[in-house]
């Protein structure tokens, strides 16, 4: 796969993983107006032992995921890490080991050669 094919590939999973994201927080806001306005045995039969934790946790699961895939993803197009995050709070920078290991899998940048552009401009 080209570099190019995969970036853009990379650009829609990072779609894709917002949509979850939004679906997610859309469960849970539900699932809390539902709890306020339901028996709590029609609830537990609606959501099937899926509690509001279970969906905190796959929503930060989800964020933790996407923000890494992002941070690897702009620095792969050529961007630095303060363009990507102008301001990061106190401990909660990105895990760099993991971002490492997800800029390892995009193919390298193809080298050329400088007297082949010069030429080629003639």
């Amino acid at each position: 796969m080209e570099r190019k094919e995969y970036i853009k590939s990379r650009k829609y999973f990072l779609k894709g993983l917002s949509q979850q994201i939004r679906e997610l927080k859309r469960e849970l806001k539900q699932y809390y107006t539902d709890v306020r306005n339901m028996k709590w045995s029609d609830v537990e039969k609606k959501y099937k032992g899926r509690y509001s934790y279970t969906i905190e946790r796959d929503i930060k699961k989800a964020k933790y995921e996407f923000r890494h895939q992002h941070i690897a993803y702009c620095l792969a197009r050529g961007k630095t890490y303060e363009q990507v995050e102008q301001k990061v709070r106190e401990n909660n920078e990105p895990n760099q080991e993991y971002v490492g290991k997800l800029l390892e899998i995009y193919p390298p940048i193809p080298q050329v050669d400088n007297e082949a552009i010069v030429h080629s401009n003639s």
